[in-house]
């Protein structure tokens, strides 16, 4: 994660994964969808994407 004007460290950097299997948090055979899954040392974020563009990123 990078916020202008704020320090980074490696604690900051996330690998990432797009999938549509995530079984556990969304019935994904009722409504297909896709989630980004980003992961470091410490922490795992999962969220749906609810719609993406050239110009836009939109998750849940």
């Amino acid at each position: 994660m990078f916020y202008k004007g704020m320090e980074t460290d490696s604690s900051d950097i996330y690998d990432y994964k797009v999938t549509n299997k995530l079984s556990e948090y969304a019935n994904t055979k009722l409504r297909p969808t896709e989630f980004l899954i980003l992961t470091n040392n410490s922490d795992t974020l999962k969220y749906e994407i609810l719609e993406y563009n050239q110009e836009l990123l939109s998750l849940m």
